[in-house]
């Protein structure tokens, strides 16, 4: 004798679940992998900005020299040499993508061997350095 059946069993409702179950977690990792790689590739873009608002800047506000610090990059209304206006507020705050960028000053062995007194010249060469990696998971 065949009952009426309305709704579904227990065991088919498990069955499901442990499907989506094993779907989830075969596609976690790979989700996971990919925005690490997004986030790798911003860092190198903002990297590549850093590098160019600073050349820029440099260009800009020639008696200045380059950037002390990201903040002279960022922005705070009309541009200026505290202010260039030449990279976003997130990263002239030092952080963007789960990265921290710090901008340091570094005398290179080739500005000591031009460095002559000349009074144009500031001794420095500023880098951006990617101090902080994601954990990887």
């Amino acid at each position: 004798m065949k009952k009426n059946q309305k709704g579904f069993s227990l065991i088919e409702l498990l069955i499901v679940v442990a499907i989506i179950l094993i779907i989830a977690a075969i596609a976690i990792p790979n989700l996971l992998r990919s925005r690490m790689a997004a986030n790798e590739a911003s860092a190198v873009g903002s990297m590549r900005t850093i590098n160019t608002g600073a050349v820029t800047y440099s260009s800009t506000y020639p008696s200045s020299g380059y950037p002390a610090n990201l903040k002279n990059l960022g922005t705070s209304g009309a541009a200026t040499s505290g202010s260039a206006d030449l990279v976003d507020s997130v990263l002239a705050g030092g952080t963007k993508s789960g990265y921290t960028f710090k901008f340091t000053a570094t005398a290179t062995l080739f500005d000591r061997l031009l460095d002559r007194g000349d009074p144009g010249f500031t001794g420095h060469f500023r880098s951006a350095r990617l101090l902080h990696r994601p954990i990887r998971l």
